[in-house]
């Protein structure tokens, strides 16, 4: 699937190493940071099949994340920009669940 490759493209260029399969389910998902041990799983993503499919992007150890979207934030339509303002609630309110202070500005 197209969407899967961009978003893989997108973690390589982020300091992930991104599995062999997505898991597209919109829970998280470990996975290990460039340049760390073998067996370490410093890294994350989220990938979200929606109308726009959307997903996240982030590192543990730096406490950082970002949230991708197949298309520009600001070329995206109004019902897919609700929908990824959706996700984010979501997904900021479950790193809270989880105790993770991340940092996860929401795209311009």
């Amino acid at each position: 699937m197209y969407f899967i490759k961009v978003f893989k493209m997108a973690m390589k260029n982020n300091w992930l190493e991104p599995p062999e399969e997505i898991i597209a389910d919109g829970k998280f998902h470990n996975c290990r940071m460039r340049g760390d041990s073998e067996n370490s799983e410093n890294g994350f993503y989220l990938f979200a099949p929606t109308s726009c499919p959307l997903g996240v992007i982030g590192l543990w150890k730096e406490k950082f994340a970002l949230l991708w979207t197949v298309r520009p934030f600001r070329f995206l339509s109004n019902r897919d920009k609700f929908t990824c303002y959706v996700w984010f609630i979501v997904i900021r309110d479950e790193l809270k669940r989880k105790g993770k202070r991340i940092r996860l500005p929401f795209p311009k």
